[in-house]
């Protein structure tokens, strides 16, 4: 195989809910017998690193967690790197807030008049929160979406992710936000970097067309769509993005290749 790093989504693609996608420990042996380097990327901000690698690693896949990348501890580096002396308010779970605090930035108790807000996955969001930011947030306030993923699949579905909770907010602040995680050029740029390769050297293996496949076309990848996750057949018919092999697992990908 002629790539050196492949990146694969988490949710819909090596698991569902708490269950590991069959044969995926397959697909990940035989990219490592092959030379590929791995790296798990996943828009899910309320987890640390560290607690994914744990999680996989109770599920019987190896992974370190500097194999981990989410989109939270990307919106932590991009803050540390654009904006380290801003304050920061936090409409998402605690995780969050701490992969904030372990870049040292400031993190805000109270949406009071913030340099920036990040909004991301939340799952007791309730009126008051949103009532917050609509009340602090002022007119040179920047607004942060850590990814743009309205549904998260789970094990008997879907479930409202930060992407719905970062429309309300641009809708009632009037604002628009940048998204840190994938699809974006920074997402990108950041891992390639780690792995000191060229983006057109990947393989990128994901469930959503918009997400995953957008972003490794984008980018001059080699794109593997998974029936896995939240995407089936007739989502492809009528989509604007394509992927150049689609599968219905990531058990699958040695077929492919």
């Amino acid at each position: 195989m002629d790539y050196e790093l492949a990146l694969i989504d988490m949710d819909g693609t090596v698991y569902e809910g708490d269950r590991p996608v069959e044969g995926v420990n397959k697909a990940l042996n035989f990219l490592e017998e092959n030379d590929v380097d791995i790296f798990f990327l996943t828009n899910y901000a309320g987890r640390r690193r560290e607690s994914y690698s744990e999680r996989l690693d109770e599920m019987g896949i190896d992974a370190s967690s500097d194999q981990v990348v989410t989109s939270g501890w990307l919106t932590a580096r991009y803050i540390q790197q654009n904006l380290p002396d801003a304050e920061v308010f936090v409409l998402g779970e605690d995780d969050l807030e701490a992969e904030l605090r372990d870049e040292e930035i400031t993190v805000m108790e109270n949406c009071d008049d913030p340099d920036i807000v990040v909004v991301s996955d939340k799952h007791d969001l309730d009126y008051e929160d949103l009532k917050q930011v609509l009340q602090g947030v002022n007119k040179e306030t920047i607004l942060l979406g850590t990814n743009p993923d309205e549904t998260l699949p789970v094990e008997d579905g879907e479930v409202p992710a930060a992407g719905t909770i970062l429309k309300a907010v641009e809708t009632m602040t009037d604002k628009e936000a940048e998204i840190i995680g994938k699809p974006t050029d920074n997402a990108v740029t950041t891992v390639t970097e780690l792995a000191d390769v060229d983006s057109r050297n990947c393989i990128m293996i994901g469930d959503k067309l918009n997400i995953d496949i957008l972003m490794g076309n984008r980018n001059g990848m080699e794109t593997v769509l998974v029936l896995s996750g939240v995407t089936d057949r007739e989502d492809i018919e009528v989509s604007e993005n394509s992927a150049d092999h689609v599968v219905e697992s990531i058990a699958d990908l040695e077929d492919v290749f």
